[in-house]
């Protein structure tokens, strides 16, 4: 499981052939969904498909105060996020053949990494696209320099600065901006410190905080995507995936000869949980890069 960490709460519903066959799935996709990383945002069980997750409004802070002097009190005022929780659907099948023997091992693995890989695939497409929604702009008009001629960890820092209380705790880079990156900090960074975050291809030398490079932040935008950099922090949080529930059902298919195992599995990243007086994440801020 690595630094998951979440499947404990997450309720399973069919019997104990079909949790066996779901559960290293869910659990391969998860380790294998880089923008899943803990150190982008949080995942989350949440027992109901909708509802409200309760926050806490801006704190009002009684700065300075002389001794005996009167402050009305108060921890900020009650708020909450709404949510509905959608759900993706894995199906698997067990052939007759299969159930007979094979030559190759289990076939039920390959096609339950398959399933894994699938399912990365598309939450790490939803949690680009969460930020993307609302996302702060670096000093309006997000402008990091052409990165021929400035240092992109300069850059960086300056945009992590911008983010004052909220600092990043990731960076999420289109693959042309992260190229660019890696080439320029070289061995400024140790390696096995990589191991420290789960997917990450870089870190900042100085920031000490994990770097990704994904595509689907390329696909953002046709024109400008791969040279996106976003600031994420996930203690404000700027992302966090719910995961509800896991339905399973299984049924007989005659034409294929098969077993099907279906599974319905509800969960959702969501984004702009706290948000700035424009009503934008104060979790993320976006930059971008250019280049001669």
């Amino acid at each position: 499981m690595g630094n998951t960490g979440i499947l404990g709460k997450v309720q399973i519903e069919g019997d104990w052939t079909q949790k066996r066959l779901i559960l290293p799935v869910i659990q391969a996709a998860l380790e294998r969904t880089q923008l899943a990383s803990p150190a982008i945002g949080p995942t989350m069980t949440y027992a109901k498909l909708k509802g409200t997750i309760p926050l806490l409004g801006p704190v009002p802070v009684q700065s300075q105060l002389d001794e005996f002097e009167h402050a009305v009190g108060g921890g900020g005022k009650p708020s909450g996020f709404d949510i509905e929780v959608l759900k993706d659907r894995v199906v698997l099948y067990v052939s007759d053949e299969a159930e007979i023997e094979s030559d190759v091992g289990n076939p039920m693995s390959l096609q339950q990494q398959a399933a894994a890989g699938a399912l990365a695939a598309n939450l790490n497409k939803l949690i680009a696209e969460r930020l993307d929604t609302t996302p702060q702009i670096y000093n309006t008009t997000g402008d990091l320099g052409n990165w021929t001629s400035v240092k992109p960890t300069l850059a960086v820092g300056k945009m992590a600065a911008a983010m004052g209380v909220h600092q990043p705790t990731a960076l999420v880079m289109g693959t042309l901006a992260g190229a660019y990156y890696v080439d320029a900090v070289g061995d400024k960074v140790a390696i096995a410190n990589l191991t420290e975050w789960r997917g990450a291809v870089s870190i900042h030398p100085t920031l000490n905080i994990p770097v990704f490079i994904s595509t689907d932040v390329d696909k953002l935008d046709d024109t400008s995507g791969n040279r996106y950099v976003f600031g994420v922090c996930n203690t404000t949080p700027g992302v966090v995936t719910v995961l509800s529930k896991i339905k399973a059902r299984q049924y007989d298919d005659p034409k294929l000869g098969a077993q099907v195992y279906q599974y319905d599995i509800w969960r959702s990243p969501f984004s702009n949980i706290q948000q700035t007086s424009g009503n934008l994440n104060l979790g993320v801020m976006r930059g971008i890069m250019t280049e001669s």
